[in-house]
């Protein structure tokens, strides 16, 4: 019994754990214990090696075939020259000319077509005007229209602007069609200017319903320009004597050349205005001159033809190169070109800036018939601020229409015929002159003449006889 318990005791200590402790001088235990330890150790792990090596060879053919029945069912294709991209938004604007006619004439319009090319997706847009040159601009009315129906805009040329609210949708053709206008108060001192300006349209995409301006934007713009003619008007200019006393209204006129000489103020103007009657023919020719300057300067009619192929522009040209010739013309060339402008600054005649082909805008031997009379010519013109001495008004003279004079058809006259006159004998009858008897010879009586004065003489004292005895 003692050897069994024994023998059971060593084999538990076979199998205790041995730590750092028991390896202690205290505890020690016996080194062939310590290699059973290691012994058993490996030996489990080799067991465990050994089994999972087993377990995979004797399975290698079945995870064989699982990836030969992947590899059997799949496939590989290559796409080449792929390319993707966004979509876009573009479009312009086309037009064959700018507004036609141009310059405009009052009561005209003018009339301009504009398209809509579109070159990629469907859009919606806007339109307007802007970039407005000048004041004038704002004196036409504007229609726009793209079915000549219905006009989408009418009103003023700067009001023009639809809006992200009133969006329009692009459909090919588009089409628009403009017309201006001139106001019919339109200003005189703004006629012959130019009105400068821009249409402007702007697009947005119509997908994905994003707002306006949204996602894919276009915009485009066309200038285009307008202007109306200076009407014609009838002008009354005005003579040396007037500029003299006005000083008021030439002083924004000066300074002024004349000749090689400068008139810078008033009082230089008046020096020269006051010899205009002297004896030396350049100082009335200069007195003549400053008038027409301030002529041309007032009434804006340079290039008015007094006669074919001379303008008052080209006239006071000459004057002043006269005044600058050196040596000095002679007192006849000088006195010639005064007397012109003398005249000319008395005259009174239509005139248009811009010649149309069916009127005349000169009258151009007016002034040929002054230089030879003290008359001044005039023509009252229908609708011009003038009365019939020349004078300017506020409103424009209207002359009253001539009824229509209607067309009288004389009635038809017959004639009674002639009775037939008897017919003249072929001969002259003799018709016999009496004799006129011969007139007696009156004698001649001597002093007569004294014989009359002494009747009258004693009739005269027989008269003063009677006086006294009375």
């Amino acid at each position: 019994m003692k050897s069994h318990e024994s023998e059971i005791k060593i084999k538990i200590t076979r199998y205790k754990k041995i730590s750092k402790r028991d390896l202690c001088a205290d505890n020690i235990v016996d080194l062939s214990q310590k290699d059973n330890f290691l012994f058993s150790l490996f030996k489990n792990s080799l067991v465990k090696i050994t089994a999972l090596l087993l377990i995979i060879v004797l399975n290698w053919a079945g995870i064989y075939a699982i990836g030969s029945t992947l590899g059997y069912f799949g496939d590989k294709e290559i796409s080449v020259e792929n390319k993707l991209e966004a979509g876009i938004l573009d479009f312009e604007l086309a037009s064959e000319h700018d507004f036609l006619p141009s310059p405009l004439n009052l009561g005209e319009y003018a009339t301009r077509t504009i398209s809509i090319i579109n070159n990629a997706n469907l859009f919606k847009y806007t339109a307007s005007s802007t970039d407005f040159s000048s004041e004038v601009c704002q004196y036409f009315d504007l229609v726009a229209d793209m079915d000549d129906v219905t006009a989408e805009y009418s009103g003023k040329l700067t009001d023009f602007n639809i809006s992200s609210s009133s969006l329009l949708y692009f459909s090919d053709p588009e089409d628009w069609f403009f017309k201006l206008t001139p106001v019919n108060n339109f200003p005189n001192d703004l006629l012959g200017q130019t009105c400068s300006f821009k249409f402007v349209f702007e697009g947005s995409q119509t997908r994905n319903d994003l707002s306006f301006l949204e996602g894919f934007t276009d915009r485009e713009e066309i200038s285009n320009s307008i202007a109306v003619k200076k009407a014609c008007r009838c002008v009354s200019l005005r003579s040396m004597g007037f500029w003299k006393n006005h000083p008021e209204i030439y002083k924004d006129y000066l300074p002024q050349e004349l000749g090689c000489q400068m008139v810078n103020f008033i009082e230089d103007a008046n020096n020269i205005f006051k010899k205009a009657n002297a004896r030396n023919m350049a100082d009335q020719l200069k007195a003549q001159l400053l008038a027409m300057k301030f002529n041309l300067a007032h009434f804006d009619v340079g290039d008015y033809e007094y006669k074919p192929g001379h303008t008052l522009n080209s006239l006071v040209a000459e004057a002043d190169a006269l005044l600058c010739q050196s040596p000095a013309p002679s007192r006849c060339d000088l006195e010639k070109i005064k007397n012109l402008l003398q005249c000319l600054n008395n005259l009174c005649f239509r005139y248009c800036p811009q010649k149309m082909d069916d009127e005349l805008s000169a009258f151009g031997n007016g002034c040929n018939v002054c230089q030879d009379s003290e008359e001044k010519p005039f023509i009252l013109i229908e609708g011009e601020n003038v009365d019939v001495e020349g004078n300017f008004l506020d409103e424009a003279v209207s002359l009253p229409e001539l009824p229509e004079i209607p067309q009288v058809t004389a009635p038809e006259i017959i004639l009674p015929e002639m009775p037939v006159l008897p017919e003249m004998p072929t001969t002259t009858p003799v018709i016999e002159i009496p004799e006129i008897p011969a007139i007696p010879e009156i004698p001649k009586k001597e002093n007569f003449t004294a014989d009359i004065k002494q009747d009258v003489k004693a009739e005269a004292i027989i008269n003063i006889e009677e006086n006294n005895n009375n």
